[in-house]
């Protein structure tokens, strides 16, 4: 057994490990990002272009096999792809900074709101990391795994509604925001299968539904049965 896995790919060792099989050596994993000033300087892929360019986006995102040693690569840096081409106000920042959205500018009131632009998969924001996804298949292969991302329903209504206006919402009319969520949900799952399809090997859902803001009461109540219906 030794023989064999010993010789394992980055991209075996994560997928045995995902799979609870025998690893040679545990994965050296990241499922977010690792873009900092100096990786950006390395490989000329700033921020926030970075951000914007399929390109740029896999020369940044590639340091964390090359340069740093990871068994993944990680091509979303942030939170707010999907956001951006949704219509969201952006503060896109400068190279030392993340791009934000401006939530103090929502889009959307309520649940009736909510719809997928035409043209949402092909917006510069959401393809850069689609592009970027088939960037790294072409130039890794099946040496390194592809980690995509997308943004769960609590983190998407965040930004297109606001944060406090969707937090008293959950209180004052609670079966409107299930149905909020289950209309973001849908974004939620068409981001991710357009990264699959594109060549992300896994998919990481964050959902900020942080103990600061939400009760566990809160996460089972709205959020527990759609994160396991994505899974």
């Amino acid at each position: 057994m030794s023989e064999i896995i010993n010789k394992m790919t980055s991209k075996e060792r994560v997928m045995a490990a995902l799979a609870d099989k025998p690893v040679d050596r545990p994965p050296v994993c990241t499922p977010t990002n690792v873009a900092t000033v100096e990786l950006m300087d390395l490989v000329d892929a700033p921020f926030p272009e970075a951000n914007r360019d399929g390109e740029m986006n896999a020369r940044l995102a590639a340091t964390a096999y090359t340069e740093l040693g990871f068994d993944t690569i990680a091509p979303y840096f942030t939170i707010i792809q999907e956001s951006s081409a949704l219509g969201c106000d952006m503060q896109w920042e400068q190279k030392d900074n993340w791009p934000t959205v401006r939530m103090s500018n929502p889009i959307w009131k309520n649940s009736s709101d909510v719809r997928v632009p035409e043209g949402f998969l092909e917006h510069k924001d959401t393809r850069a990391i689609t592009d970027s996804i088939k960037i790294l298949k072409q130039q890794f292969g099946e040496d390194v795994a592809i980690v995509g991302k997308t943004m769960g329903p609590w983190t998407l209504a965040y930004h297109v509604f606001g944060v406090e206006p969707f937090l008293l919402g959950t209180v004052d009319d609670p079966a409107e925001t299930v149905k909020a969520l289950e209309a973001l949900k849908e974004i939620t799952i068409l981001y991710g299968q357009a990264q699959i399809d594109a060549g992300a090997d896994v998919l990481t859902v964050p959902d900020h539904a942080t103990g600061d803001l939400v009760s566990g009461e809160y996460y089972r109540r709205f959020l527990m049965e759609m994160h396991q219906e994505i899974e």
